[in-house]
């Protein structure tokens, strides 16, 4: 059965549609919120990640960056983790899912050198600022 929803209320400050209906809905772009009659869809991209960190180590030979930030959107798809060996230009090393706040890069054995690394988070809408950049050295 097709549903029409009516908006009744549009929240300017977070990107928020709601509406109000009084059966079950499944609607592209919507999220139900179960147990509720109230839907909402997300239409902002999502805030970006804050604090990134880094901790270096070795395994063995191999160099290894622990990145850690901390997560302030709650509508992110996932994380995208970028590097740069320059501080300009930045490439994607790996990807991670929503709510995840740690990344492993391992690098390789016998690595030396300046590294750069910043995170941003994504949704269907785009991707967020990046974050702080972080460095590290071997």
């Amino acid at each position: 059965m097709n549903r029409v929803f009516r908006v009744t209320e549009v929240n300017r400050l977070n990107g928020l549609i709601s509406t109000r209906c009084g059966a079950r809905a499944a609607a592209i772009g919507l999220v139900l919120l179960l147990g509720s009659s109230f839907v909402q869809a997300f239409l902002a991209v999502p805030a970006k990640p804050f604090d990134l960190r880094s901790k270096t180590r070795f395994e063995g030979a191999v160099a290894v960056v622990t990145l850690t930030w901390r997560d302030l959107s709650d509508n992110e798809l996932g994380f995208e983790v970028q590097r740069s060996d320059s501080g300009k230009e930045f490439k994607e090393v790996g990807m991670v899912g929503a709510n995840t706040t740690r990344f492993e890069d391992r690098l390789g054995k016998y690595v030396t050198g300046s590294f750069q690394y910043r995170v941003v988070s994504f949704n269907q809408e785009g991707r967020s600022e990046p974050t702080n950049t972080t460095s590290v050295w071997f």
